[in-house]
Formats: structure tokens, sequence, C-alpha cells
């Protein structure tokens, strides 16, 4: 867990790809109810999971179970935590003025 500007907590959690009964990709994210972070940022892994292949930044108060399952059939329902990269996440590569 991150203290982000000295008030917001950021918990990093990287989710593996999963194949279960259904032989379908799945992947979980551990939204831990003791954890007080406001913020979980999932990292999943490709599908051999060798790298990083999306980010989800979920805000823990949006979300009261203690984890997330994503399959093919709901990501486009969390599409909108959903970033391409940690650069599109937060805005890196923007230059700021003093």
């Amino acid at each position: 867990t991150f203290l982000l500007n000295g008030e917001t907590l950021l918990k990093i959690a990287i989710a593996r790809c999963l194949y279960e009964k259904t032989a379908l990709p799945r992947w979980r994210v551990r939204m831990d109810e003791e954890s007080r972070c406001d913020f979980v940022l999932a990292v999943l892994l490709d599908l051999q999971n060798q790298k990083a292949d999306s980010y989800y930044l979920f805000p823990k108060a949006d979300f009261l179970k203690v984890q997330i399952t994503l399959t093919e059939a709901n990501m486009s329902t969390l599409s909108q935590y959903k970033h391409a990269s940690l650069d599109a996440m937060f805005g890196a590569g923007h230059k700021t003025t003093r």
C-alpha cells in the first residue's frame, strides 16, 4: 500500500490469469476488507502470465465485495475503470508548469 500526496492510500494487486472449470480465462482481484486503502490498482497479466496486459483503477468505495472476478463476459461492464497503460492512467508525459 502506498500513500499518495499524503492523503490517498493506493493498494497494488497483481492478478494472474486463471483457467478453472470453465476453461475460460479469468482474473481475481482481492479487495481486502481490512485494508484501509482508497483505491486498488489491479494489474492484469496476459494469458500466459508473462507481462502486464491491462490496468484497472478501482475506487474501493464502489466495490463492497471482497474480490472482483474479471472475465470476458463482465469486462465491458468494468471498462470505465480500465486503462491501457500506466501512462494513460496517471497522465505521464504531460508537461506541467510551476
